[in-house]
């Protein structure tokens, strides 16, 4: 196992990929409790970036992928060791937040264009 240090960005933009969650993983239990110090540390990232300052790298915990027995060299999966709650909550974000700022309104239509 080779361990190394990568951005958020990187494991999640680029190359078509997938994240399988195994069978054995817990189901998604993340609440208010957890959630709430992860939001402040996108805010206070966000705040810098807003007031042009340099945001600085923030360590959001492991995450620990294996090559699934699925995987193809055209298409590659990986299975979610650990690190499943926080993988899955931040991309729940990054997709909430492409909806409500309007980067996927080419196929997703809005109220103004839909007929009624």
């Amino acid at each position: 196992m080779q361990a190394k240090e990568t951005l958020f960005a990187d494991l999640v933009q680029g190359r078509a990929q997938q994240f399988q969650v195994p069978l054995y993983q817990r189901t998604y239990s993340w609440t208010g409790k957890q959630l709430r110090p992860l939001w402040s540390d996108i805010l206070e990232q966000a705040e810098l970036v807003e007031h042009g300052e340099k945001a600085s790298t923030h360590f959001l915990g492991s995450v620990v992928l294996a090559p699934s027995p699925q995987n193809e060299a055209t298409f590659p999966r990986w299975l979610v060791v650990d690190g499943q709650q926080r993988l899955t909550t931040l991309s729940i974000a990054l997709a909430a937040s492409a909806i409500t700022s309007g980067t996927q309104s080419r196929t997703r239509p809005n109220a103004s264009t839909r007929n009624t």
